[in-house]
């Protein structure tokens, strides 16, 4: 239950920077890779799904809204992979 309680953490602030709410308003971008990383270790399913969500977030949010993607969300989503493969 707990990392599911972190992926859905994880995607909350994917779900905040699509729909343009100020995601770096609070701290918490600031430990979402450490988050990542616990979060990765998680069912394969749950992980693999939480990975397609975010992937939607971003590909939407940069081609259909124009937003730029930050170093952050990147060294997030690496490493969530790293996690979920080892």
């Amino acid at each position: 239950m707990f990392t599911t309680f972190l992926i859905l953490l994880i995607i909350l602030y994917f779900y905040q920077w699509y729909h343009q709410k100020n995601a770096y308003e609070n701290k918490f971008w600031l430990i979402l890779p450490v988050l990542s990383f616990l979060a990765g270790w998680s069912n394969e399913n749950t992980s693999g799904g939480a990975l397609l969500i975010i992937l939607v977030y971003l590909l939407l949010g940069k081609y259909y809204k124009k937003l730029k993607w930050t170093v952050n969300q990147l060294i997030s989503i690496v490493t969530y992979l790293i996690a979920i493969y080892f």
